[in-house]
């Protein structure tokens, strides 16, 4: 193996490319890999900053980011509300750091 085998490229590429809200605080989601489903997030709803989510109209302008984020809000750099792309994948697909990790250390050496 030489260094450039052994050099880890960065994150793991998976964004999302589409996302609707859904009832109850569901979102679907579809990432670039084809992973694709429904995602609870209640849990998040009780949280004091995503209050705002309470108002049906703010959950639903749900949007995907540019810094690897699902966002809702007015401003789409400034975004109190936002959830990480890669927690949201993990959730979905029941990998670990370490599953992502580890697909990384792959996609680096087969390049």
């Amino acid at each position: 193996m030489n260094e450039q085998d052994e050099m880890i490229v960065g994150p793991v590429d998976i964004d999302v490319v589409e996302v609707r809200p859904l009832e109850s605080f569901r979102i679907w989601v579809r990432f670039n890999d084809g992973e694709q489903g429904e995602i609870d997030l209640a849990e998040y709803a009780e949280k004091s900053w995503f209050q705002p989510w309470q108002e049906r109209t703010v959950f639903e302008s749900v949007r995907i980011s540019s810094y690897d984020a699902l966002i809702w809000g007015d401003d789409p750099d400034e975004s109190d509300m936002a959830v990480c792309i890669l927690s949201l994948y993990m959730e979905l697909t029941g990998k670990s750091w370490e599953d992502l990790d580890r697909r990384t250390s792959l996609q680096s050496v087969n390049a």
